[in-house]
C-alpha cells in the first residue's frame, strides 16, 4: 500500500537502476551508495528522523551515542518535570586513564577523579548544570556535572536501516542525484566533465530540498535549546 509523502529506498534504487541505464546486479551498489547518501543529507541538509533519548551516565561520567547517531541537537537534564539544557564545552579533557582493569576519567589530570560538585567544578561555571562534549571517534559523550544523573539526548538519527525504509519523497530527487554523482565517481572509465556534471546536478537539487524545508538543524537546536 503506497502512503502518501514517503516512498521506500527499495523502489528509488530501482528507479535510479533504471534511469541510469543500469542492470539488477548493480543493485546492492546502489543501495549502498543510497544508504551513504540519505545520512549525508539528514546530516547536512534537512532534519528528518529528530529523535530523543534518555540515557544513563556511567561513573566516569561518560554516555555510549545511539547506534543511528547522526548529530546532536540538544543535551538536557530533567528537574522539576522540565528540561534544562547542558552547555558545550570542547576545552573538556576527554582521555580515560585504566587502572587494575576500571576506566577512569582524567579531568583535571592524569588519574585524578572526575572534579564534580561545589568547588570541584571549573572556574568561571555559568551553566549549574553542567557541561558536555561529543567524542565523535569513540562515538561517546562525555559529560561535567555536579552529579549523576539521567541525560536526554535530542539528535538526528539516520533513520533508515534496509531497502525496506521509507524516506520522504522531498528527498528523493537529491538522493538519486547523490547515487548518480557517486556512481561516476568511483567510474574509472568516467570522464572529469561528466563526474563535474553530475555533482553540479547534484548541489542544484540539494538547493532545491533546503529551500522546501523551513528550518535548518542550527535553527532546530536554538528552538530547542530556547535561544
Amino acid at each position: 500500500m503506497a502512503m502518501q509523502g514517503v516512498i521506500s529506498l527499495k523502489n528509488v534504487v530501482h528507479e535510479t537502476l533504471w534511469l541510469a541505464n543500469k542492470d539488477e546486479e548493480h543493485y546492492k551498489r546502489f543501495l549502498q551508495l543510497a544508504l551513504n547518501g540519505y545520512r549525508e543529507l539528514s546530516r547536512f541538509h534537512i532534519a528528518e528522523g529528530i529523535k530523543t533519548v534518555r540515557l544513563i551516565p556511567d561513573e566516569n561520567f561518560v554516555v555510549e551515542l545511539p547506534d543511528d547517531f547522526i548529530q546532536w541537537l540538544r543535551v538536557s537534564v530533567a528537574y522539576n518535570g522540565q528540561k534544562y539544557s547542558l552547555s558545550e564545552r570542547n576545552d573538556m579533557i576527554n582521555t580515560v586513564t585504566l587502572s587494575d582493569g576500571f576506566e577512569n576519567r582524567d579531568v583535571y589530570g592524569e588519574g585524578e577523579p572526575i572534579g564534580v560538585g561545589g568547588n570541584r567544578m571549573p572556574g568561571g561555571i555559568e551553566n549549574i548544570y553542567g557541561y558536555f562534549t561529543i567524542d565523535y571517534d569513540d562515538r561517546r559523550i562525555l559529560l561535567l556535572m555536579d552529579k549523576l544523573r539521567p541525560i536526554y539526548l535530542d539528535y538526528v538519527s539516520m533513520g533508515i536501516d534496509s531497502d525496506n525504509d521509507f524516506i520522504p519523497v522531498i528527498a528523493k530527487d537529491a538522493l538519486q542525484a547523490y547515487i548518480m554523482w557517486k556512481d561516476a565517481y568511483f567510474d574509472r572509465k568516467a570522464t572529469i566533465s561528466d563526474r563535474a556534471l553530475k555533482k553540479q546536478v547534484y548541489d542544484e537539487e540539494v538547493s532545491k530540498l533546503r529551500s522546501s524545508y523551513s528550518f535548518t538543524l542550527d535553527s532546530l537546536r536554538d528552538a530547542l535549546n530556547g535561544i
